[in-house]
């Protein structure tokens, strides 16, 4: 992870990144309860898990976090009390993104490294960002990471299901996209937008 370190440095006092590869990647110990969380998922799965953890955990120790196990609300990342984090990995690479709450209400982070189906850009982007994308405003890649972040943050007040994430609207913006809600004046990001090992980092912050 170590030529993407300059996209990893801290958004802002207080909020922090960890990362953890294959390559870099030396096994840890989980807690009891996160090695149960684990112990019937398949083997790649569990690879990520792994990897997704350990991330978590150096994004707590680099703010000073009493560490404590990381487990699950629902499909979302539970981190300790007093914290807030959000986890992502791809093709062997896990990142994450941590704050105390009282810095951010939530935050969300995604990473992308392989090239994404038609299909699957289809689902989550409304026509007008798949024109935007057709017209070279942003990739398909950076459009969908972005939206994946947001919700990552936002599903609290949304919802997790997939309709909730393509209700998000993208606009294009200096360094990432503005994000908003048609129903939810109320909801509105900034997504920061990174290039990263040949792929796409986003993240937000919701404060």
């Amino acid at each position: 992870m170590n030529s993407g370190a300059a996209a990893l440095t801290p958004l802002v006092d207080g909020i922090a990144f960890g990362s953890a590869s294959e390559a870099d990647f030396e096994p840890r110990t989980l807690h009891p309860e996160e090695e149960r969380m684990g112990e019937q998922m398949l083997p790649a799965r569990r690879r990520d898990f792994r990897l997704g953890r350990s991330a978590g955990h150096r994004a707590l120790a680099a703010l000073g976090a009493q560490d404590g196990p990381i487990l699950m609300d629902g499909r979302r990342p539970k981190f300790p009390s007093g914290w807030t984090g959000s986890l992502s990995h791809s093709a062997g690479v896990a990142v994450a993104i941590v704050a105390p709450t009282a810095r951010a209400r939530s935050v969300g982070i995604d990473l992308e490294l392989k090239a994404l189906p038609a299909r699957a850009a289809r689902l989550v982007l409304r026509p007008e960002e798949l024109h935007c994308v057709a017209e070279g405003r942003c990739s398909c890649t950076e459009a969908f990471s972005a939206k994946e972040a947001a919700f990552k943050a936002l599903s609290p007040l949304l919802g997790q299901d997939v309709e909730a994430l393509r209700q998000l609207q993208l606009e294009p913006a200096a360094g990432g996209f503005v994000v908003r809600q048609a129903q939810r004046p109320d909801v509105q990001a900034f997504v920061s937008v990174r290039p990263l090992l040949g792929g796409v980092l986003a993240w937000t912050a919701i404060v």
